[in-house]
């Protein structure tokens, strides 16, 4: 255990099947509840007693997806793991300047391009579309204004939100979709980062609503994290409202279950399942009337009939494949536009709350718990040398919807993610995932 945590009281965090609407369900009753300025906190991870450094895994042995888990994911414990890949299959690390423009070049990408008098890190810039190879020339250069972050990933053919987006969906051989780390976890995103600063460059204080997986691929990455037990001091733009055991976060007027599906993710999913169902029905019914079958015309016009009802009730309901979760990133928004809820309106300089800091090398990873506040000082490691491969720092990350029990084999008390998960790789959307055992 690391000086300044003190993990008592944490294994108070439901993990039988008849707590799960107490997890889920904001404003449900609870043992333990805590109220200050307004916000109900349930966390029961790790406390940050003082300020002190983030737990360390040193060798490059990944360590067994069952014990991680019970050591860190459902502890809600940030740790570094040193000189460590995800999953075997992991090649990101190998990626330069030269491949990339390669391997993705043509795809257009989102850049931020920061403009000068700016008080604050990226976030605050003009935002402009141009191909992967003009951002990797720029940064071979030295350019230290562009900056790419978080790419809207649109919708796949499903309409589902995309897993991926841009440059990573023309880089997807060199990375598994479910790493081997976290096999149990569901992804909710994946991500790239890449810029240059030789001076360090703040991603300005937020939280993000999912856990991280962070690996560092080149540069230097300097992390304070701020556990969610002290949400209520972080002086959001949102207004917080609820805290969950695990760590998520939830903002006024904007509930969702611990996991970050919405309330009614299970109801929504059940009816998408029997809509497309329906459709196979209206498909098979219509080849029986071309082939001439008794009764075929009638069961035509059964299978129509449930099909137009389930299509009525997805136009009420809404979206069938809406979360409740909300954009997050380090600037994903433009804030020029507006504030972001996860953000903070200070720095982390001025905050009187104790924090767990640590700093990211090339081949590192950082586990971080959704709801963890975190700033990010990101900067080159040139040493003084004037090759293309020490101009820029980059990163890339897995984002996975929070477990919301502490069963390594059984991470969530809905079988929503999952399902839903197995969906997508029915659709062809995704790769299967791989179960507990690998």
């Amino acid at each position: 255990m690391g000086r300044g945590i003190d993990e008592a009281g944490m294994a108070e965090w439901p993990i039988r099947r008849d707590c799960a609407e107490a997890m889920a369900r904001d404003g449900a009753p609870s043992p333990k509840r805590k109220r200050e300025e307004g916000v109900l906190n349930e966390y029961r991870g790790v406390h940050v007693e003082s300020t002190s450094t983030v737990a360390e895994l040193n060798g490059e042995k990944r360590p067994h997806a069952d014990a991680f888990f019970r050591q860190y994911v459902s502890e809600r414990k940030p740790v570094v793991l040193r000189n460590c890949v995800p999953d075997d299959a992991f090649r990101a690390n190998r990626w330069t300047l030269s491949y990339l423009k390669e391997k993705a070049g043509e795809v257009d990408v989102r850049v931020e391009v920061r403009t000068d008098g700016q008080k604050r890190g990226f976030g605050e810039g003009n935002f402009i579309r141009t191909k992967m190879a003009a951002l990797v020339d720029q940064l071979a250069a030295g350019e230290q204004k562009w900056y790419m972050t978080t790419q809207d990933a649109g919708e796949d053919e499903t309409g589902r939100p995309a897993l991926l987006g841009p440059p990573l969906n023309a880089l997807t051989e060199d990375f598994p979709l479910r790493p081997d780390l976290l096999r149990t976890l569901v992804p909710s995103t994946l991500n790239i980062w890449m810029g240059s600063s030789s001076t360090g460059s703040s991603s300005g204080l937020h939280h993000d609503q999912h856990d991280n997986l962070y690996c560092l691929l080149q540069g230097k990455k300097e992390f304070k994290a701020f556990s969610p037990e002290n949400a209520a001091k972080m002086q959001t733009y949102g207004e917080i409202a609820h805290i969950h055991p695990n760590g998520r976060i939830n903002y006024a007027n904007h509930p969702t279950r611990a996991d970050g599906a919405s309330l009614d993710a299970d109801v929504q999913l059940k009816t998408v399942q029997r809509r497309k169902k329906a459709e196979e029905e209206v498909e098979n019914a219509e080849v029986a009337v071309a082939a001439g079958k008794e009764g075929a015309e009638d069961r035509l016009a059964k299978a129509e009939q449930e099909l137009e009802l389930l299509l009525d009730e997805a136009l009420e309901h809404g979206d069938a494949f809406s979360s409740g979760e909300e954009e997050e990133g380090e600037d994903l928004q433009e804030r020029t536009a507006g504030e972001p809820d996860h953000f903070c309106k200070v720095s982390s300089e001025v905050l009187d709350v104790p924090y767990l800091h640590c700093t990211l090398y090339p081949g590192d990873m950082l586990y971080l718990p959704a709801g963890w506040f975190h700033e990010v000082t990101s900067s080159n490691m040139d040493g003084g040398s004037a090759s293309a491969e020490s101009s820029y720092h980059m990163a890339f990350n897995y984002w996975f919807h929070p477990p919301d029990t502490r069963e390594f084999d059984r991470p969530y008390n809905s079988t929503y993610w999952e399902e839903e998960w197995a969906e997508r790789c029915i659709d062809g959307m995704v790769h299967p995932s791989l179960d507990a055992d690998g």
